[in-house]
């Protein structure tokens, strides 16, 4: 008797145990009869079924799921999981079950099983996978690794950008031709490095070769254990800003730069050389002439030989740091990467000399009858020279120079360097 109230008191405590258990916990025979649930699925399901079977508690469709699950634990002697969805007082459940073979003390088997209502994990996943698809296909979003290299990148940068996922991952965002921007690279490994957050623009290019630019934050990518794995990038695209920004800097004719771009550009250039002591040049031409070739010619024409001139210039002032404008109707300013005086003179020289080799047609331009060009140089060397030049002191020397060589005979230049 000791034995058996001791037994008996085991079984009440394990019971008890199964009781407090939120999860729903059942026994049944291998005809499907239950013989133990746990308070769980009273509480769920507002009944007793102790003695019955699935086909009297559950709809038809749900209990032959249930029943043939039964079957296969019981045939093959394994474990199986799976998902139900059940209505509950009109609202639709989603539980885990999970059920496994159990011998008793006489080895015959009998079907245990745990299940758990996971709606909310359910409706939670639901919700994240809605957002983890809204981030994929509306963010510009990348990862790359501690390299630099791509891990992954989202559906909308692959729109952007032309190319197919499996086409980046593994890549450099050099891909999309972020060469040719080696100080904003460095500057940008320079900070991430240290696991601060770096922004900035890029100027891409699309599969295509087509530009496109973003606006970029990228910072330190961490796993769930805190352990830095690599570098995360959101970014904007900005190219309809800068199409806009370049149209507000651009002359409508010959796309180069206009004189509003001029003035901001220049000024900021003689700011910088004064401070840092260093050299700043000024190169300015003027078609000789051209009212004379619009009156002969007409307008037309005039635009023509504008664009021309316009291209001559940009192919000879091709460097970085070199910025050709209009700044009037056939004049332009080239605000210049500095050279040496002399290299600086030939330059010009040449340039003269290419303009009046494109041999066009000018009878309005004695003696040379094609379309030439006058040119003047200012050069300041903030180095050496202790004199202050204001923006518009250096513009003036430019043009005073440019009409010598007007008042010289014209398809010439004229240079003064300070000192």
């Amino acid at each position: 008797n000791k034995y058996l109230r001791l037994i008996n008191l085991e079984k009440d405590n394990i019971k008890n145990i199964f009781n407090s258990i939120e999860s729903i916990i059942f026994e049944k025979n291998i005809q499907g009869t239950y013989l133990f649930a746990n308070d769980a699925f009273k509480n769920i399901f507002c009944r007793d079924i102790i003695g019955k079977r699935d086909t009297q508690i559950f709809n038809e469709e749900t209990a032959y799921k249930l029943i043939n699950d039964d079957m296969l634990v019981i045939n093959e002697q394994k474990s199986i999981s799976r998902e139900i969805e059940l209505s509950i007082n009109g609202k639709k459940h989603i539980f885990s079950i999970k059920k496994f073979p159990l011998h008793d003390e006489n080895e015959d088997i009998k079907i245990c099983g745990i299940s758990l209502d996971i709606t909310k994990e359910k409706e939670l996943q639901h919700k994240k996978d809605e957002l983890n698809e809204m981030i994929d296909n509306y963010i510009i979003l990348s990862y790359t690794d501690s390299n630099g290299m791509i891990t992954d990148i989202s559906k909308a940068f692959c729109r952007l950008c032309g190319y197919e996922k499996y086409e980046l991952i593994g890549k450099n965002h050099n891909i999309l031709g972020a060469c040719g921007q080696d100080d904003l690279l460095k500057e940008l490994w320079e900070c991430i490095e240290q696991n601060n957050v770096w922004y900035g623009e890029f100027k891409n290019k699309k599969k295509d070769g087509s530009i496109f630019y973003i606006e970029s934050t990228v910072m330190p990518h961490y796993d769930f254990k805190g352990k830095k794995i690599g570098y995360m990038m959101l970014a904007k695209d900005i190219t309809d800003k800068k199409i806009v920004e370049k149209l507000s800097i651009t002359d409508a004719l010959t796309n180069l730069y206009n004189r509003r771009f001029f003035d901001e550009v220049f000024e900021k250039k003689v700011s910088i050389a004064a401070r840092e002591r260093t050299k700043v040049a000024l190169f300015m031409c003027d078609i000789d002439n051209f009212k004379s070739y619009n009156d002969i010619y007409g307008h037309q024409m005039g635009d023509k030989v504008l664009k021309e001139i316009s291209d001559e210039l940009k192919s000879h002032f091709c460097r970085a740091g070199d910025f050709v404008c209009r700044i009037g109707g056939e004049e332009f300013a080239v605000i210049l990467t500095i050279l040496g005086s002399k290299q600086l003179d030939d330059f010009a020289s040449k340039i003269v000399k290419k303009i009046e080799k494109l041999s066009i047609e000018h009878k309005g331009n004695e003696p040379f009858n094609v379309v030439t060009v006058s040119c003047g140089i200012a050069v300041v060397d903030f180095e050496t020279t202790d004199k202050i030049f204001s923006v518009d002191d250096i513009y003036k020397m430019s043009d005073d120079e440019l009409y010598k060589s007007k008042q010289n005979g014209k398809n010439r230049f004229s240079s003064i360097h300070i000192p």
